[in-house]
C-alpha cells in the first residue's frame, strides 16, 4: 500500500483547527468525506468517495500527515462509502450506499483491505457505530426507521424497526447504545408538503428509546414545529444529550441549534443551551470525550463554532468561530484531550479539523 505525506502543517494551536485551512482546503484526502473513526492519537480511518475517487483512507503520524489509501473490494461499483466504524487498527466496518443492496457492508481483519462481509442490514443508509456488543447501524428503509445490530458471534445484522406510529413522519437520523439493552435513536425531519400522509409544513422531532434491544421502543421525546434532532449521545444508560436545528427561512419560529438533555433515561428533558438563535443554526453530532465532557458541533451563517460542555452538558461555552467551515458532519474522540472531526468548508470542500487541549 503506498503512503503519501502530505505537507508539513504548521504548529497547531490548541483548539479546535481546520488541518487543511482555506475554503477549498487544499491538501486533504478525499473529495468528499461521510465518517470518520480514530482509534488512537496517531491512527484515523475516514470514509468517503466521490466520482473517480478512492473510497476510504488511514491517516497516521503525529498530525495525521501520512495518507495511505484503503483498498475496498467491490463487486458492484460503489461510488460513495455513507459511515465507517472502526473497532482497532485492523477491525472494522463500513457502509455502502450503492453496494448492489440496502445497507452493504464491507469488513477489514487487517485495517488496510475492505471486502464484502456477508453481513447486510435491511435498513439503508445511515450511520454505523462500534459498542460494547460489536457493531449498530441506525438508518431507514422502504419509509420504515429502526436499528440494525451485529455481534461476532452473529451470522448477520439483526434488524428491529420501530412501529410508524411510535415517531410518525420521522425518519430515522442518529443513534447511541449506552448497553447491550438500552439504546436511544433521534428521527425526525422538517416537511414541506412533499407527499401524502406527511404534516403540510413544519418540523417534527423525536427521541425513540428500547430497554429490551429493541424488542419494543418508546418515544420519549417529541417536539413539533420548533426544530428536528440528529445527533445524540449517551454517557449512560440514563444520561443523554442530543442537539436539533431550525432556520427561520424554514418555517421555525425557534429557530438556532438547540441542545436538549435527559438525567432520567428520557423521562425529563431539558433545553441547556440555544446557539443562534437569531440567524439559526445547523448541527449533525454531539459526542462524549469522557463521562462528563460533551461536545456539539454547530455551525450558523459566520462558520463552526463547537459547543463544550464539562458537567455533562447542564452548562455550555462557545469556541472560535471558524470561519471557513460550513458543516461539522462528525467528530471522534479518541480521549478528552485529542479529538478530530470530518466538515465541510464554506466552499463545499472536505477537510479535517483537530482539537486538542
Amino acid at each position: 500500500m503506498l503512503a503519501v505525506a502530505l505537507p508539513a502543517l504548521l504548529s497547531l494551536a490548541a483548539g479546535w483547527v481546520n488541518m487543511f485551512p482555506g475554503a477549498d482546503a487544499p491538501g486533504s484526502p478525499l473529495a468528499m468525506m461521510e465518517g470518520i473513526s480514530c482509534v488512537s492519537s496517531t491512527e484515523c480511518f475516514v470514509a468517503g468517495g466521490g466520482i473517480g475517487a478512492k473510497l476510504a483512507f488511514k491517516l497516521s503520524g503525529a498530525d495525521l500527515q501520512t495518507v495511505e489509501p484503503l483498498n475496498v473490494k467491490a463487486e458492484v461499483v460503489v461510488r460513495i462509502l455513507d459511515a465507517i466504524a472502526m473497532r482497532n487498527a485492523t477491525h472494522g466496518l463500513v457502509a455502502a450506499i450503492d453496494a448492489g443492496t440496502p445497507g452493504g457492508f464491507f469488513s477489514t481483519h487487517d485495517g488496510y483491505n475492505f471486502s464484502v462481509s456477508g453481513l447486510t442490514a435491511e435498513v439503508g443508509s445511515g450511520q454505523l457505530y462500534t459498542t460494547s456488543f460489536g457493531y449498530a447501524y441506525v438508518g431507514q428503509q422502504y419509509q420504515k426507521s429502526g436499528f440494525a445490530t451485529w455481534t461476532d458471534s452473529a451470522a448477520g445484522f439483526s434488524t428491529k424497526f420501530w412501529p410508524p406510529a411510535v415517531a410518525p413522519n420521522a425518519p430515522a437520523r442518529y443513534g447511541s447504545f449506552p448497553s447491550a439493552e438500552v439504546w436511544y435513536a433521534t428521527a425526525g425531519a422538517w416537511w414541506r408538503n412533499i407527499g401524502p400522509g406527511q404534516p403540510a409544513y413544519g418540523y417534527v422531532g423525536y427521541v425513540l428509546k428500547t430497554s429490551d434491544g429493541g424488542e419494543t421502543f418508546s418515544a420519549v421525546f417529541n417536539t413539533t414545529g420548533k426544530y428536528y434532532l440528529n445527533g445524540i449521545a449517551c454517557a449512560s444508560e440514563t444520561l443523554c444529550v442530543s442537539a436539533g436545528r431550525a432556520t427561520s427561512e424554514e418555517g421555525s419560529q425557534f429557530p438556532g441549534v438547540h441542545v436538549v438533555r435527559t438525567a432520567d433515561g428520557g423521562s425529563t428533558w431539558n433545553e441547556t443551551y440555544t446557539f443562534g438563535a437569531t440567524t439559526g443554526g445547523n448541527v449533525f453530532d454531539v459526542q462524549f470525550a469522557s463521562e462528563t465532557e460533551v461536545w456539539v458541533g454547530a455551525t450558523n451563517e459566520n462558520g463552526a463554532v463547537f459547543l463544550h460542555s464539562t458537567d455533562a452538558g447542564m452548562t455550555w461555552t462557545e469556541g472560535s468561530v471558524l470561519s471557513d467551515i460550513g458543516l461539522v458532519q462528525q467528530m471522534s474522540f479518541v480521549s478528552p484531550n485529542l479529538g478530530y472531526a470530518i466538515a465541510v468548508t464554506s466552499l463545499g470542500a472536505a477537510t479535517i479539523l483537530k482539537y486538542t487541549a
